[in-house]
């Protein structure tokens, strides 16, 4: 199983004390920082690779959706998630379209559904990166065999009989 670096990010100490005792308890493969600010989760961002951001909506000096969109212009595969006590939805529509926001979550959370979210948030990520990289291999073995076709008519075409076995001449 990969080892991913997550960064959960409020202003809130007791709402930080939560998500730190939830993934100590659920024993999660995951590096976890914790930061009560946007400042100090961007400081982490930027002296470590990270996986996913989880972040309060609503801080003091700079919202979780301005710290997404930094954050995102660092790793622009990033999964991000908002974690917010307003639970407008068109609110929520409206941040999940601006800032490439995976999810909204709503506070109060459910322990074991937050993290069956951002385990199925990181899957489907990795999913993505594996699909990307399959298609670009895909594009260059492609250009392979037109380079094999230009340089020697024929090569690509069979000739198979009513069985579909190749007729070898």
């Amino acid at each position: 199983m990969s080892t991913y670096t997550l960064i959960l990010v409020d202003d809130d100490a007791k709402v930080l004390s939560s998500l730190k005792r939830m993934f100590t308890l659920a024993q999660t493969p995951y590096t976890c920082f914790f930061a009560a600010s946007a400042k100090e989760a961007y400081d982490i961002a930027t002296r470590r690779k990270i996986d996913l951001i989880l972040t309060d909506y609503q801080m003091p000096r700079e919202s979780g959706v301005d710290l997404i969109r930094k954050v995102s212009r660092l790793y622009p595969d990033v999964v991000c998630m908002i974690l917010s006590g307003k639970t407008d939805f068109t609110m929520a529509v409206e941040i999940i379209n601006q800032a490439v926001v995976h999810k909204f979550i709503a506070k109060p959370w459910n322990d074991a559904e937050l993290l069956q979210t951002i385990a199925g948030a990181l899957r489907e990520r990795d999913l993505t990166r594996e699909n990307r990289n399959l298609r670009m291999q895909m594009k260059k073995m492609m250009q392979v065999i037109q380079e094999m076709e230009s340089s020697h008519p024929g090569i690509t075409k069979l000739e198979r009989d009513i069985d579909g076995a190749i007729i070898i001449d």
